[in-house]
């Protein structure tokens, strides 16, 4: 007998039907409902839990701003000529696709010129300057998206530092990413044995008169950086006597680089070092020391600025994301291959043309375009107009 109810009376006549009875109480109980708790009178339904967001604030906004950039559609961005410069800004198109860089490649001479001419015009045709050139710039820092970019650790010397190097320049606003230390002097040691020539002094000495090629200084490039650091270290006599050795100034980078590989200029300041590794891509080679101090103070700073009104604000803001990111800096030392990357983060590059960061005086580094660096700059500039006519004279 089964009785459903408050109690429960179960009375088998024979021990085999044991188990039968056993399967009968549970369909019984069962459809007694005693295994179903009765429902509370005030019960709420249960709400189903909410998504957990794992973007921050920042994050979303930049998928934002990211969104408006693919509208923009494209970039505008003026920078050093070279293939290497282009490869680069594909980089930057493949990890945002839907904004299409294009790329200006100009001396910085050339472009501080347009730029100049463009904006008193009150003509804001680029985004952004990669590398040195003059103009009116906005703050670069309000284009900043990430916080964890202004992270002091992740930069050598601090995130601040990057903007310290250009107060009071006519590149101020700009911020310093990348460098090269220098000075280096490049000796051609198939010529002259090594050993020779052991010290930054012992170039001066008369003995190596007219072997001496020094790339164009009386306009800036890496001669004015390269004599600069110079200066700055030895002082403006130095410069004196160097100059008193006649140098033959070389015009066109490739030349340069051509007669010191071979011998007929055996010493050279201010070499371009892409072309450096486009002859010895070609298989045209030296046994080249690089004579340097101890301690580099002088570097040619790598930078960028954003221009006054920018007519692609969301695509600048996406770009610097990318280009100050662990990903961005570590395809600006691979394509342009001698420069240091300021974030600690990135790897130092391999080639030789490169100071690395223990030989460098963080603390006494100094832009040759910053405010103090442009006086000392400017000064050799001034030496090299004299020196050049006094050539042309002769």
């Amino acid at each position: 007998m089964i009785r459903c109810g408050r109690g429960i009376s179960v009375k088998p006549r024979r021990k085999m039907m044991s188990v039968a009875v056993a399967g009968l109480l549970s369909v019984s109980l069962a459809a007694c409902g005693t295994a179903q708790p009765a429902a509370e009178p005030n019960a709420q339904p249960q709400q189903p839990a909410a998504p957990e967001t794992s973007k921050e604030a920042w994050e979303v906004e930049f998928d934002r701003v990211y969104e408006e950039a693919k509208k923009e559609g494209e970039l505008i961005v003026y920078g050093q000529p070279g293939t290497n410069r282009e490869d680069l800004m594909r980089e930057f198109e493949k990890a945002y696709p839907g904004i299409k860089v294009k790329y200006t490649g100009m001396r910085s001479n050339e472009a501080s010129a347009k730029l100049i001419a463009e904006q008193a015009q009150g003509k804001f045709l680029a985004d952004i300057q990669i590398e040195g050139a003059e103009g009116g710039f906005e703050d670069a820092r309000e284009f900043i998206i990430d916080p964890g970019l202004k992270d002091d650790s992740i930069w050598h010397g601090g995130f601040e530092a990057g903007f310290k190097a250009l107060e009071g320049s006519a590149y101020e606003g700009r911020y310093v990413y990348g460098l090269l230390a220098s000075p280096t002097i490049y000796i051609n040691n198939d010529v002259i044995p090594e050993g020779e020539i052991k010290t930054i002094e012992d170039i001066i000495d008369p003995k190596w008169k007219g072997q001496l090629l020094i790339k164009d200084f009386s306009r800036f490039g890496q001669s004015t950086s390269a004599l600069g650091g110079l200066v700055h270290q030895q002082g403006q006599e130095y410069m004196h006597k160097l100059l008193e050795n006649e140098p033959i100034l070389g015009e066109d980078d490739r030349q340069n680089v051509q007669w010191f590989l071979t011998g007929r200029y055996p010493i050279a300041i201010g070499l371009d070092t892409t072309q450096l590794d486009t002859f010895k891509e070609s298989g045209v080679t030296a046994k080249i020391q690089r004579l340097r101090q101890e301690k580099a103070t002088f570097y040619t700073p790598f930078s960028l600025g954003v221009l006054k009104n920018p007519p692609h604000p969301n695509a600048t803001k996406v770009f610097i994301h990318w280009y100050f990111s662990k990903e961005g800096q570590e395809h600006f030392v691979d394509k342009l291959n001698n420069y240091l990357s300021r974030r600690v983060d990135v790897k130092e590059p391999e080639s030789p043309e490169s100071i690395p960061w223990a030989q460098i005086d963080i603390e006494n580094a100094m832009a040759y375009y910053s405010k103090e660096g442009l006086e000392i700059t400017n000064w050799v500039i001034e030496q090299g107009k004299a020196y050049k006519l006094q050539m042309q004279q002769k």
